[in-house]
């Protein structure tokens, strides 16, 4: 007897894109924080912007994911 998904459910693979998602996100982080710095701006305020840009990432998947690009399938 063979072990798969039950009667009526269909078997959904994992995305594969997240992980790079989350990495691009974890790099416009550190380059947001390198751009504030490089502008004179206090450290605390670059690391607010780093931290946003990150929280915008994470919350959306990370880049580059399905969740809100508006693509159809």
């Amino acid at each position: 007897m063979a072990h798969g998904p039950a009667r009526g459910i269909s078997e959904v693979a994992p995305e594969g894109g997240t992980m790079i998602g989350i990495l691009i996100a974890i790099l416009l982080a550190a380059l947001v924080y390198w751009v504030c710095v490089m502008l004179g701006l206090p450290a605390i305020v670059a690391i607010v912007a780093a931290i946003l840009v990150l929280v915008a990432g994470f919350g959306a998947g990370g880049y580059g994911s399905r969740g809100w690009s508006g693509r159809r399938l």
